[in-house]
């Protein structure tokens, strides 16, 4: 019986508007080659749990592949409820050993041609086109499927994406929660722009001045007074700008910054610059960024004075591709600069008829936000005059009337009006300033502290964070929740949803305002104390979890609190806190090895280091490890040994802390073993695996033994590598955490490489997926890198040039440049074998110029310089060195992307 007989009787074939779902398992062709004796139990099960979770939310299966289904459904959330469950199933599965079965899934809606028990047209295609980028156990979905759903499910705005063979940049969402890698799609235009939390009103022709004037000139401001919605304006103008930059479009919000000290690491941040060893962050910003077309939207730059006009100037001399655009009570200064003023809204006249009324900007955004405060208000006749008056006093300032709007719950219009003009707010003050005035007026005295309190956070906080610093005298920690809600109430608070998670933020204006009656309180340096000492216990609770089987949840929560950690920080060291800068920083020490970075925490660690006092501090040691490690990572390895060497000397004093010591072992270690200083990295490795064996610290250990496994096999002890290896893999798994488990098993495959590729590929195909599931990047590329170099040692080019490229792009998009350009080496073998050697002479000044301590390096080098023969006798020297000096002059961006290209084609 064939399929679609199979099917016919069972469910009918929907019409009308569809909602296709495409499924397929990630890699299929890899577990097949790896595991063949196991994937056909493994497929078969993958079938079952596909079919029953299709048929159970009324699906009809028109296409079953060897590897996936394709689906319609009359229903988007049916559909939607489907791909959920069978993920779950999916998750939950024990996979036969060596064939982990991951999905990945797309939906679309839209009509579509049915014949036969099948289905034809570009809903279809799109359908797979929408799957096909995204990665297993991710569940994508189309714009036209998520204006279907409704609040069904969570939803997670991806931005706009070119899918192969689609004309149109499409918008793309994923379902539910879960951290993956960025969408293979062909085109991205990627963004970080905020949704839009409610209605934009008005302002049409300002917004269609400032799209103009970006046509123009490549660096515009928005200026005006404080609250007139120059963020909103630039937001609206960014959306509507993405697809325009192949880029993307990026925001990044300068509110947080006490000074432009800070500038750099936050733009580097927004804008995903990644690390540059060897170089400073400035001078990594413009590299990544020189030959980009993008739009970068700076928002409340004030502030931040010559700082940001400096940066900008030297961000359009250096890189024609990219565009600026500000918001700003002034101009930039910028030479260029294109200002476009934002005015308040038009307010009514004197008796403006109810028509009139309705169309004029300020009363309309009056109405919005009024109605979404008390769902029964409209505007009529009765309340015309009193919206007319009120909007006029409040000079069709939109955050003031935003302000004004909120308290329609308690008093109509006209009571408002009343109520600003008696109680005389304005009295020198300008209008914004006097809403703010007068809204902070009429909140009860633990609304106005708790306002108060809350101007110390930068950025948004939890409510764990507000518990501690707003609720202390006179407000009881169980009074918080009750005090946050009112504020919402009143405007003067923005409540926002994230990852399950509700976090508050302050506007620039009203955090401003309420900063000043902070200090004028006496309250001051109090709340403050308190918002660092908070931090300082979560960034230690941070280093547990890091460790732990829930690393991805903490890492998530890290770059959630990254501005207040660095408000943190900058306190205790303007006050001299020793003890909670070192507390906060030594804390952070665990992110090293993580997806978080640092950016930011290398040059805590400098300042830290270098307080009085510092030296006495048993969390020392750790800070003086790290700065040693951020010397590493900027290229300087006299520094980075000297410094982790006297770290090494600092924690061996009496009495110090065993999670002290491993953790400043692993970081000179880390030195020590990037250096090529195998004697004293071995030397190192054994210290810290028998301190950890003391301890009883497992995970520390299993890093030490797999780190000096890959030492062993480097030396030819290829047998006690692997007995190494073996116990750091089965520690790691027992203790669940990613990242130890992913560097437990990249080592393992790396010293079984030369002895057995089979079993190496296989603890690379686990080290891949588990890194991927935290976004581990230095594993990411190392398992796809070294999976490609075993296919390319068997001459399997095919299957190494895909493994290749995407390594590449992640050592390239990490900032990674010593594995970036020894990996371009694996590169030129991989073309010059599959017959381009054009290409393989244009990369070749960039690939494996210089040899790093790990297996195969020399191999490798052997292979190029093969490589490099083969292509002079074929091209001949002149066209080789004529290829090799157009590679010459190309910068990494630019390698990154030829290299790209040309190993793609070697797949076609």
């Amino acid at each position: 019986m064939t399929w679609l007989a199979w099917q016919a009787g069972t469910v009918a074939a929907p019409s009308g508007t569809v909602t296709f779902l495409f499924t397929d398992i990630e890699g299929s062709t890899r577990l097949w080659q790896s595991a063949p004796e196991a994937m056909p139990v493994a497929l078969e099960r993958h079938d079952a749990i596909l079919r029953s979770a299709i048929d159970g939310h009324g699906g009809y299966v028109f296409f079953p592949g060897g590897d996936g289904f394709g689906a319609a459904f009359a229903r988007a959330d049916e559909a939607v409820t489907a791909a959920i469950e069978a993920q779950m199933v999916l998750a939950a599965e024990p996979w036969p050993e060596g064939a982990p079965v991951r999905v990945r899934m797309g939906l679309h809606s839209g009509s579509a041609e049915e014949r036969d028990g099948n289905y034809f047209g570009t809903a279809v295609n799109e359908t797979a086109r929408l799957m096909a980028v995204g990665h297993g156990g991710q569940v994508l979905c189309s714009q036209a499927t998520a204006a279907l759903l409704g609040e069904v499910v969570e939803l997670v705005d991806l931005g706009q994406h070119r899918l192969k063979d689609v004309s149109a940049a499409q918008r793309v969402f994923q379902i539910g929660e879960g951290r993956f890698p960025p969408l293979r799609s062909v085109d991205s235009h990627p963004s970080n722009l905020p949704a839009e939390l409610s209605t934009f009103v008005g302002r049409e022709e300002e917004i269609a001045e400032v799209a103009g004037a970006l046509g123009r000139a490549r660096v515009v401001t928005l200026t005006g007074v404080g609250g007139v919605g120059k963020t909103r304006a630039a937001l609206r103008v960014a959306r509507g700008a993405v697809g325009r930059y192949r880029d993307g479009v990026w925001l990044v919000e300068l509110a947080p910054l006490a000074d432009a000290a800070g500038l750099v690491e936050v733009v580097a941040r927004a804008l995903r610059v990644p690390d540059r060893q060897g170089q400073p962050l400035t001078v990594s910003v413009l590299d990544f960024l020189r030959a980009k077309q993008l739009l970068v939207v700076l928002d409340n730059c004030e502030h931040l004075g010559d700082g940001v006009a400096g940066w900008a100037s030297g961000i359009l001399s250096e890189c024609p591709g990219v565009r600026v655009l500000a918001t700003s009570r002034r101009q930039l200064g910028v030479r260029g600069e294109r200002i476009v003023a934002l005015s308040p809204l038009r307010v009514p006249a004197f008796g403006v008829n109810l028509a009139e009324l309705a169309q004029l900007d300020a009363a309309r955004l009056f109405v919005e936000r009024a109605g979404e405060a008390k769902a029964t208000f409209r505007l009529t006749e009765a309340n015309a005059a009193g919206v007319s008056r009120l909007v006029r006093l409040l000079d069709g300032i939109p955050l003031a009337i935003e302000l004004a709007a909120a308290r329609v719950r308690v008093l109509s219009p006209a009571e408002l009006a009343d109520l600003f003009e008696q109680s005389g707010p304005i009295g020198g003050f300008e209008p914004l300033r006097g809403a703010i005035a007068w809204s902070y007026g009429l909140l009860s005295d633990a609304g106005r502290t708790a306002l108060n309190r809350a101007s110390v956070f930068a950025g948004d906080f939890d409510l764990a964070a507000a518990r501690t610093v707003i609720g202390a005298e006179p407000i009881s920690t169980p009074e918080v929740v009750e005090v946050l809600a009112g504020l919402v109430d009143e405007s003067l608070l923005i409540a926002n949803e994230h990852e399950g998670t509700t976090r508050y933020r302050l506007l620039a204006t009203i955090r401003q305002y309420a900063h000043e009656q902070l200090d004028a309180t006496g309250e001051g340096d109090e709340t403050r104390r308190r918002h660092a000492e908070h931090y300082a216990q979560f960034a230690t609770a941070a280093d547990d979890g890091l460790r732990g089987r829930d690393e991805i949840v903490w890492t998530r929560r890290l770059e959630a609190e990254l501005d207040n950690l660095r408000a943190a920080l900058g306190w205790s060291v303007a006050v001299g806190d020793v003890d909670l800068g070192l507390r906060l920083v030594a804390s952070l020490s665990t992110t090293a090895f993580t997806s978080f970075g640092y950016h930011d925490a290398g040059a805590w660690a400098a300042v830290v280091a270098a307080m009085p006092g510092a030296r006495g501090h048993p969390r020392y040691p750790e800070v003086l490890a790290w700065d040693g490690f951020a010397a590493m990572t900027a290229g300087n390895a006299e520094t980075a040994m000297r410094t982790c060497l006297a770290a090494v000397d600092a924690a061996g004093r009496p009495g110090a802390d065993v999670r002290t010591v491993l953790r400043v072992f692993r970081l000179t270690l880390a030195v020590a073993s990037w250096y090529g200083q195998v004697e004293e990295a071995l030397r190192l490795y054994e210290r810290c695996a028998e301190s950890a064996r003391a301890a009883g610290d497992d995970g520390e250990l299993a890093l030490a033994l797999a780190g000096s496994a890959v030492l062993l096999a480097q030396a030819d002890d290829v047998g006690a590598a692997k007995t190494r290896t073996d116990e750091a893999v089965t520690l790691a798994r027992h203790l669940g955490n990613p990242t130890t488990l992913c560097s437990a098993a990249v080592c393992a495959g790396l010293v079984r490489m030369t002895t057995d590729a089979a079993t190496a590929l296989r603890f690379f195909t686990e080290s891949l997926e588990v890194a991927e599931s935290v976004g581990n990047q230095l594993i990411i590329g190392a398992s796809l890198a070294n999976q490609a170099w075993i296919h390319a040692q068997r001459g399997e080019w095919r299957q190494a040039a895909p493994l290749a490229a995407r390594s590449l792009g992640v050592f390239h998009r990490s900032g990674d440049q010593a594995w970036f350009r020894h990996w371009i080496g694996l590169a030129v073998v991989i073309l010059e074998a599959a017959g381009d050697e054009e290409a393989a002479a244009t990369l070749y000044p960039h690939g494996a110029l210089s040899v790093l301590p790990v297996i195969g390096g020399q191999a490798l080098i052997e292979q190029v310089a093969a490589s490099e023969a083969a292509m002079r006798r074929r091209l001949g020297d002149d066209r080789f060195d004529t290829c090799a000096a157009r590679g010459r002059v190309m910068d990494d961006d630019e390698i990154a992307t030829y290299a790209d290209d040309k190993l793609t084609q070697v797949t076609r």
